[in-house]
């Protein structure tokens, strides 16, 4: 199974909104394509011109920044992806380690086992937030029981 996510953040990092799909199968490639396109798509739909996209596929990265040659198989989705980054004023596309962000990596494969084909967030999903959070919350949790 295959699935992508990814989350749009403001100038300091805070939350948007993000999103998680299902794609059945697929190559890795193929997925980090998808995210980006999804992610392109959430921006124009909410109004955004001017955006900083950070994947961890250096493979995707590049092939969008026209260093690479798209193949056969990844084609029709890099074209979709090229024609979504027309309608931005100013975007960047830059290689990010997946380190740097574990809240999309945690959403892309919360979108493997979903059963919906995608989803939108809002809010940042309890998973998501309960998967980072819960053994700072223990801690804080045992803190307040010593004193």
């Amino acid at each position: 199974m295959s699935g992508t996510g990814g989350v749009l953040r403001d100038e300091y990092g805070n939350w948007i909104v993000g999103f998680a799909k299902n794609l059945g199968h697929g190559s890795n490639n193929a997925a980090e394509f998808w995210g980006i396109k999804t992610g392109l798509r959430i921006a124009l739909e909410r109004g955004f011109t001017k955006v900083e996209v950070k994947s961890d596929s250096l493979f995707a990265v590049s092939t969008l920044n026209n260093k690479y040659v798209a193949n056969r198989s990844h084609s029709s989705i890099v074209t979709l992806c090229r024609s979504l980054i027309r309608w931005f004023e100013k975007i960047v596309l830059q290689h990010a380690f997946r380190e740097a962000n574990e809240f999309t990596h945690t959403l892309a494969k919360h979108g493997t086992i979903m059963e919906e084909p995608s989803v939108v967030y809002d809010f940042v999903p309890f998973s998501v937030l309960s998967f980072f959070f819960v053994p700072y919350v223990i801690f804080f949790l045992c803190f307040l029981f010593l004193l």
